[in-house]
């Protein structure tokens, strides 16, 4: 019983991460975009992509 709570609770957590990231991504590709810093070529790509190159910088 509580394995699959927690199996449950495991996943919840998983997608509630990958929706922060993927709002932090928009965030951050609209505020290069704004900036005009390389924007579409940034625009372009997914907001996890932008995010994994942001951060290998």
């Amino acid at each position: 019983m509580y394995k699959t709570i927690a199996k449950l609770l495991m996943l919840f957590l998983k997608q509630c991460i990958h929706f922060m990231l993927a709002m932090i991504g928009v965030l951050i590709a609209t505020f290069i975009h704004l900036f005009h810093v390389r924007g579409e070529y940034f625009i372009q790509l997914s907001p996890r992509l932008v995010l994994i190159h942001i951060s290998k910088k």
